[in-house]
């Protein structure tokens, strides 16, 4: 048996000088990165 589930899921990001705070919701998961080429490669990878 085949289900399909549709699902929204939203990633907020509140940027700051220094770092970037990411909530992805509704999977209730939160993390900080330093808002510089490493920290935002970091996140893309996380949220991928």
């Amino acid at each position: 048996m085949k289900t399909n589930t549709n699902q929204n899921i939203n990633v907020g990001v509140d940027t700051g000088k220094f770092q970037l705070d990411i909530y992805i919701r509704p999977l209730d998961i939160f993390f900080t990165v330093a808002n510089d080429d490493k920290g935002i490669k970091e996140a893309v990878s996380r949220i991928q």
